[in-house]
């Protein structure tokens, strides 16, 4: 691992630096969330995709065993209906609150697992804006999979010309 980041880590950990070495060695966790824009999570149990435990981060994520192989080819992934993501990951946008009507700008949002769960929190309303690096990507993963996209006309869009924004 790189001497720097090691150095930095320890600087902002001081006496729980050796705790976090200790986790390194440690399995990662494996998780999913359930995509709550397509289904509830109770619709999504009775599909019986594969064993889970709640996430006490997230009302929508779950721990997978290790040994289950295969997720991201199945027609339910491949739907858009869960998204493979690891709990801890839910936590940003569990502590943002999105509710319905919101505005959200996502600057981070490759790979797209935060504005999936900021999509399904404002419940077809409100406004996202994704900054996805990759085109194909979000467009080939992200639309229509895994997100419900509608057409938006802002209040402001009455003073727009071509490319032009009139101000």
């Amino acid at each position: 691992m790189n001497e720097q980041f090691l150095k930095r880590m320890q600087g902002y950990l001081q006496e729980e630096y050796e705790e976090y070495l200790k986790t390194l060695d440690e399995d990662a966790y494996r998780g999913l969330r359930v995509n709550t824009a397509k289904l509830s999570v109770d619709q999504f149990h009775d599909l019986k995709v594969c064993a889970s435990q709640p996430s006490s981060i997230c009302s929508e994520s779950f721990y997978i065993p290790k040994d289950i192989k295969g997720l991201g080819n199945h027609p339910a992934h491949l739907a858009g209906l869960f998204y493979m993501q690891e709990p801890s990951a839910a936590s940003a946008v569990e502590v943002l609150d999105v509710q319905r009507d919101d505005w959200v700008l996502d600057m981070c949002a490759a790979p797209g697992g935060k504005s999936t769960q900021i999509a399904a929190k404002l419940q077809d309303r409100g406004f996202l804006v994704s900054n996805e690096i990759e085109s194909r990507r979000a467009i080939e993963y992200g639309t229509p999979r895994l997100f419900a996209m509608h057409d938006y006309e802002h209040p402001s869009a009455a003073n727009r010309k071509g490319n032009e924004w009139l101000v």
